[in-house]
């Protein structure tokens, strides 16, 4: 069986976000990678409905990806969200007031076995 090469690029304009993908498939082995890139523009605070806060929730950038090698019925696996520790925040609850920071930087190391 030849090798296989896949590359798979998806953009969510709307959402703000990018995603590049990449596979290589040799017979029952297959290396796969998958990077992303989140953007999220400035908000206002979840209680303001009247617009009537000037302060903002700043926008920010992430970055997230994965690595993974599947074996026969096994798949050991690498990922990262946040892999650049951006300081962000998400959502807020009142002007100038109940702001909380998302996680930095977080890795997973996984093991699947397909029955």
């Amino acid at each position: 069986v030849g090798a296989q090469h896949v590359l798979a690029v998806v953009a969510g304009i709307e959402a703000g976000g990018l995603r590049v993908g990449y596979s290589y498939d040799v017979g029952l082995s297959r290396l796969s990678a998958d990077l992303g890139v989140q953007w999220v523009d400035s908000q206002r605070f979840g209680s303001d409905f009247s617009n009537s806060c000037a302060a903002l929730i700043p926008s920010h950038t992430t970055f997230d990806g994965r690595l993974a090698q599947r074996l026969g019925k096994w798949e050991f696996a690498l990922a990262g969200v946040n892999l650049a520790d951006k300081q962000f925040y998400s959502n807020a609850f009142g002007c100038h007031s109940g702001i909380y920071p998302e996680n930095g930087r977080q890795l997973k190391l996984s093991a699947r076995y397909d029955f």
